[in-house]
């Protein structure tokens, strides 16, 4: 990520403050891929400086997040598989990954939406899947609030505790020369194989 772009980030934040949070959050909601890290970050920062409420901002990511996901429900609901098919490169979604999880929608329902949010690889099909499904609306918003709502806190939490630990990084750099290089391998290989089953269609 270039810095020059991410401090343009920061400073639109600095700027407009809960209302570029909100916005940001709204277009990373349709699917649309962006790096929405920089805004939580830029947002994390601020609350530490104490410009920010955490949970302000947690409640704004959600719901700008939630306004997204029903733009993008209500385009999958009126321009149907078609529309997908026609614009789907602009958002990474292939017709497999349609075809993948229309067949967790028949096996899991709303549940697959919540994890979705959560779950960076099928974020977006299941975003337009549910409106292409004619999914119930108010059952894909209460999943969708659930796991903006979780993703969200996540993002803010971390951002807002990064400085607290990179100080922690550096007063106990001895220890974290084994717990790191651990966590990351265990980390990978669970990545690994959950997109080796995602692949291979065991999930």
């Amino acid at each position: 990520m270039d810095s020059g772009f991410a401090k343009h980030l920061y400073d639109y934040v600095v700027q407009y403050g809960y209302i570029a949070v909100f916005l940001g959050l709204a277009i990373e909601g349709t699917g649309m891929p962006g790096p929405v890290e920089i805004l939580f970050f830029a947002s994390g920062i601020l609350i530490a400086k104490g410009s920010f409420s955490l949970w302000a901002v947690i409640l704004i990511a959600t719901l700008g997040n939630l306004t997204g996901n029903l733009a993008a429900y209500a385009a999958g609901y009126y321009g149907g598989r078609p529309f997908i098919e026609k614009y789907g490169r602009y958002l990474h979604v292939s017709a497999q990954d349609i075809d993948k999880v229309s067949k967790w929608y028949d096996r899991y329902g709303g549940v697959v939406v919540f994890i979705s949010r959560i779950i960076g690889i099928t974020r977006t099909p299941a975003i337009w899947i549910s409106g292409i499904s004619r999914m119930n609306v108010i059952s894909y918003a209460f999943y969708s609030l659930c796991g903006d709502f979780v993703w969200a806190s996540f993002w803010t939490v971390v951002s807002a505790q990064s400085i607290n630990i990179f100080n922690v990084v550096r007063k106990n750099g001895h220890i974290l020369y084994i717990i790191i290089p651990i966590i990351i391998i265990l980390v990978v290989f669970v990545w690994w194989k959950f997109i080796k089953f995602y692949r291979t269609g065991r999930i």
